[in-house]
C-alpha cells in the first residue's frame, strides 16, 4: 500500500507568509498544501504550494514570491549548533557530571539561526559543555570559567 504524508499534521502550528516583489509582507496568513524535496538549480529555489485568502486580487497565479515559514515552540531549549555533536548513530551534547563530561543523546529539532531547539535528552539542571572540544577526554577533571 502506498503511504501519503498529510500536510496537515507535518506543517501544524507553523505560520506561512508570502514577502511580496516589492518586499511588503502580505497581510493574509497562507497554509501549506504542498512542499517539494527538490531545488531547483536554475534559480536556487523549491516549490511551495499554499492556499492563502485574496479578497483585494494583491496575489495573481503563478507569481514568484518569498516564502517565510514561521513556528512557535514554547518553553524550547536551544543550543548553539556547535554544543551538538554527530556521529551516524547518535547525536548528542556533553554535559557537567560532578568535575567530568558526560556524553548524553539528544534529538535535536529545528534550526534557528545558529542553534539548534533541542526536543529530547535534556532535562532541569543538566549544564550543557559549550566550548568546543576538539582533543576532549571525558576522563579530564573541568572547572567551570569564573569558579
Amino acid at each position: 500500500s502506498e503511504r501519503h504524508l498529510n500536510p496537515d499534521k507535518i506543517f501544524d502550528g507553523w505560520s506561512v507568509k508570502l514577502k511580496l516583489s516589492n518586499d511588503a509582507i502580505y497581510e493574509n496568513v497562507g497554509k501549506i498544501k504542498f512542499l517539494d524535496n527538490e531545488v531547483s538549480p536554475a534559480t536556487s529555489s523549491i516549490k511551495v504550494y499554499a492556499d492563502f485568502l485574496n479578497p483585494n486580487k494583491i496575489l495573481v497565479a503563478n507569481a514568484y514570491v518569498d516564502v517565510i515559514m514561521e513556528k512557535t515552540v514554547d518553553n524550547a531549549i536551544l543550543l548553539p549548533q556547535s554544543a551538538v555533536y554527530f556521529t551516524p548513530m547518535e547525536t548528542y551534547v556533553y554535559v557537567l557530571k560532578g568535575n567530568r563530561a558526560e556524553k548524553k543523546s539528544i534529538s535535536i529539532g529545528q534550526t534557528i539561526d545558529n542553534n539548534f531547539v533541542i526536543n529530547k535528552g535534556l532535562e532541569t539542571g543538566d549544564i550543557v559543555i559549550l566550548d568546543t572540544l576538539s582533543e576532549f577526554d571525558v576522563k579530564q577533571y573541568i572547572s567551570i570559567k569564573g569558579e
